[in-house]
């Protein structure tokens, strides 16, 4: 009897974990790309960003998705809130060069829009360099470059305001 209940019990609780991380649905979803059904796998994508908003692969892999179902505007703004998450994966990058070829406008057009929401968040100039790269606008590259700098330099003066200071090393 015991043996039965801490079965159940350890069925219990590895269900209740699943159901709180997002990997099984990322398998499930990757599972799905690999076989070429993204429209399931975009449904298994969906429930981890319900769950877990700030999650950037999931972003990612719905964003490659979107690309190979032909709904770009899906795909742009799947890429962009990956960008917003702040984190660097190469996914992110290799899908934002894909993207920029063929929707650089669009891409120009989110990013500017998240800038107005989140000034401080310097990952958004990078790309928006980026994307004025794909078009030939030098320029504006060297523009946003130059704003990504100056964000950087912003959050760096803000850290060292809020905690004390570090000795320096003789």
């Amino acid at each position: 009897m015991k043996r039965i209940l801490l079965f159940l019990l350890c069925i219990t609780m590895s269900s209740v974990m699943m159901a709180n991380h997002p990997n099984p649905y990322m398998q499930k979803g990757a599972s799905m790309i690999s076989k070429g059904k993204y429209k399931d796998a975009i449904a298994q994508f969906e429930k981890v960003i319900d769950k877990w908003c700030e999650y950037g692969a999931a972003y990612d892999y719905r964003c490659y998705c979107y690309i190979k179902t032909g709904n770009i505007d899906g795909a742009v703004r799947d890429i962009v809130r990956s960008v917003r998450t702040g984190k660097e994966r190469a996914k992110t990058i290799e899908l934002f060069d894909k993207l920029s070829l063929n929707a650089a406008d669009k891409l120009i057009e989110e990013l500017k829009k998240e800038c107005e929401v989140n000034p401080l968040r310097r990952n958004l100039y990078y790309y928006l360099g980026l994307a004025y790269q794909a078009k030939g606008d030098m320029d504006k590259l060297f523009s946003y470059q130059q704003k990504h700098q100056e964000a950087l330099e912003k959050k760096i003066r803000a850290d060292a305001l809020k905690g004390t200071p570090k000795p320096v090393p003789d």
